[in-house]
């Protein structure tokens, strides 16, 4: 019975890690095709959309965005897997980072500050 429990525990904590990185991932492909059309007009703007959309996996949760030379932005989330964890037991999805990265081509006539 307690190895039962104990590959439930995996199977659901596994499920909600996958879950949050489908969630971070739309959210951050969102803000940046936002910025790409001109809805969010500073760098600024899209690590705070992200952030306040991605609430529920904070503290530790890291936003970053910049716009190479080649006028695609580039975001980066970092979220501890802990944050995205039910259960927790296993020390080795407790440690680890669950990070998304996304670009999108700058469609509107200007970068972004």
């Amino acid at each position: 019975m307690p190895a039962f429990v104990a590959l439930l525990s995996l199977i659901a904590d596994v499920s909600l890690i996958f879950n949050g990185q489908a969630q971070v991932t739309r959210v951050v492909q969102d803000a940046n095709r936002m910025a790409s059309i001109g809805r969010l007009e500073a760098l600024s703007d899209v690590e705070t959309y992200i952030s306040q959309q991605l609430t529920r996996f904070e503290p530790n949760l890291s936003v970053t965005s910049s716009v190479d030379a080649d006028n695609v932005l580039t975001s980066v989330v970092s979220v501890p897997a802990a944050n995205m964890q039910a259960i927790g037991w296993l020390s080795v999805l407790t440690g680890s980072t669950v990070t998304v990265r996304a670009q999108q081509f700058i469609e509107r006539g200007e970068s972004l500050s």
